[in-house]
This record gives structure tokens, C-alpha cells and sequence, in this order.
């Protein structure tokens, strides 16, 4: 049977489907978007860049500001650092150590001296089994200038003292610039006691006041809150305490100094070291009855020891 051939001018019909051959348009679309997707990414990395630049760029600020500072504020630490004392005269101190424990007890009995202020039903205050004794003072203090002298040559009668500075109270203050000894930066070594001095300002002025010098620790604040007030120390009732405030193991406390710092004027380190030595002198007689009272109280903690110094105090009081 003749099949029929598609008549001259008819379209011919359907063929088999398959992919079409891509158009010019459809290139030109593809290209365009491929542009487009290059510039994004371009924009990304620029973008990452910046973000990259400006987070270095702060670092590197803050790295700048961080060291200004630091310099900055060690510049102020050093420029405010006290300069340190010189030390005391070697010879002064063995003149002080070498005034007789017979000679200290005698003055204790005078009238040229305060004596310490007994309170009674306190705790004992001990440290490593020893008695302990406390003071609290600083520099520019023209009161803690004096008490020092009879402090210096009562302990020496019990231990030894190291590093010791040389300097004077304030030059602004009541008697001013009272020469005296510093317990900065010093040590004190005993077989028989444990002493804790601290100076909690300098004699040099800032901004009203004077630059620091030792931090209370926190037992020395405690006992200078408790018992720097009346009645502990003396005092009319309602009265507060003052410096240098001496806690002698919580049996005697001193407040403010034992003698008049007004006997020390007009006299340097060397001379005062001189006078202490000399029971005749205002400033001997004041010193030597301020230390021969606290040697004696230090003797009842230390039960008598050492009997080479106590024993002349034993003496003094059975005489």
C-alpha cells in the first residue's frame, strides 16, 4: 500500500524531541550573570579587606594607647616614690643599745616620762609563741619622732635592730623637723619578742597631706580601731587616740608620745643620739624614763628574760 508524501508547501510534522542549540539571547543572559556574580565576589574580598584594614588599624591603637598609658602612669609611680632614708649612724645606735639596763630602771621611776597606760582583760597578743609588740607611727609625726629614741633604745635591750633610717618629722608641723629614727624598711630580730613597726606616711608633702609610705596590715588596723580610744588609752572619756599608737602585748598601750618632742628642738640626729646617753639632759632624762618604763613592761611578757637586763629592774623595784 503508497503512503502519502506531504504535499509541495506543507510544514512538515513534528520529528523526534532533543536538547535545542542555544540561542544568541540565552548566551548573551549567562554571560551577564557570570559579570555580575564576579563583581559580588570582588565586592566581598574588598569588602573583607577593609574590615580586615580597620581591625588591624584598631589594635594597633589600642596596642598605642595601652603603652601612652603605662608609661604614663609609671612616670607619675616614679616621680611620687620616696626617696629612702639614709641609715641611721651605726655609732648612734650602739650608744643607745649600750645605755645600762640599772641606768633605764632608775629613770623609769622619774617623772620625766608618761608611762604606758595599763588595760587588763584583753587577749594576749603573741606572735609564734612570743610576745608581740605593735607600733604605729609615721614620718612627718613629730610625736612619733620622739617616742622612736626610747622605742629604739628600749628594744635594743631585747633584740637587734637592722636597716634603721635617719630622717626628721615634718618641717611644716608642731616642733618641726624633730630629727629622729625610722622603722621603714627596717627589721628588728629577738629571741625574747616579735616587734611590728609600721610608718604609714613620709615627711614629704602632696596635695595637702604627705606621700605614703606602709600599709596598715590588716591586725595592725584592728588593734589601732580597738584600742587607740579611751579607755585604753588614758584618755577623758569620748577622747580618740592619735599616733604613734604602741600596743605592748595588749597589756600597756601608748597614745601620741610619751614626753614633750619640744626637748629635741634645735638639735640634729647626732646630738639627740648624744643627749639620750646622758640621764643630766632634758632630752636624756625624757628618753631614758620613756624607755626604761617600756623595758620594764616588756619584762613582765618576757617573764624576766633576759635576766642580764630585767634582773636591774627587779632590783630597782625591790629597792
Amino acid at each position: 500500500m503508497a503512503t502519502s508524501s506531504p504535499s509541495k508547501g506543507q510544514a512538515p510534522g513534528p520529528g523526534p524531541k532533543g536538547p535545542r542549540p542555544p540561542t544568541q539571547a540565552s548566551s548573551h543572559a549567562r554571560a551577564a550573570k557570570a559579570r555580575a556574580e564576579q563583581q559580588r565576589k570582588r565586592r566581598n574580598q574588598t569588602l573583607v579587606a577593609v574590615v580586615a584594614s580597620v581591625v588591624v588599624l584598631a589594635v594597633v591603637a589600642i596596642i598605642i594607647v595601652v603603652k601612652l598609658t603605662s608609661s604614663s602612669g609609671s612616670s607619675k609611680a616614679a616621680s611620687t616614690v620616696v626617696p629612702p632614708n639614709p641609715l641611721a649612724d651605726g655609732a648612734a645606735l650602739t650608744g643607745l643599745a649600750d645605755i645600762p639596763a640599772a641606768t633605764l630602771a632608775e629613770a623609769a621611776t622619774s617623772k620625766a616620762a608618761a608611762a604606758p597606760n595599763p588595760i587588763s582583760g584583753q587577749p594576749p597578743l603573741t606572735s609564734g609563741g612570743l610576745p608581740q609588740i605593735v607600733y604605729v607611727g609615721a614620718e612627718y609625726c613629730p610625736y612619733c619622732a620622739a617616742e622612736r629614741w626610747a622605742v629604739v633604745t628600749a628594744l635594743s635591750k631585747f633584740g637587734t635592730f637592722t636597716g634603721l633610717g635617719e630622717t626628721t618629722s615634718s618641717s611644716s608641723d608642731l616642733d618641726p623637723s624633730t630629727a629622729t629614727l625610722s622603722f621603714h624598711g627596717s627589721s628588728y630580730s629577738s629571741s625574747f619578742l616579735v616587734f611590728s613597726p609600721v610608718e604609714q606616711d613620709s615627711n614629704v608633702p602632696s596635695n595637702g597631706g604627705y606621700l605614703p609610705l606602709d600599709p596598715l596590715s590588716p591586725l595592725q588596723n584592728q588593734l589601732i580601731t580597738t584600742y587607740d580610744k579611751s579607755p585604753y588609752t588614758g584618755t577623758s572619756s569620748g577622747s580618740s587616740g592619735g599616733i604613734p599608737f604602741i600596743d605592748i602585748g595588749n597589756r600597756w598601750i601608748v597614745s601620741g608620745a610619751s614626753y614633750d618632742p619640744a626637748v629635741l628642738k634645735g638639735m640634729n640626729f647626732d646630738q639627740v643620739a648624744q643627749a639620750a646617753t646622758d640621764p643630766s639632759s632634758p632630752a636624756g632624762a625624757a628618753i631614758q624614763a620613756a624607755a626604761g618604763q617600756i623595758v620594764s613592761d616588756v619584762c613582765q611578757l618576757t617573764s624576766g628574760q633576759p635576766t642580764a637586763v630585767c634582773g636591774a629592774f627587779s632590783a630597782a623595784s625591790s629597792g
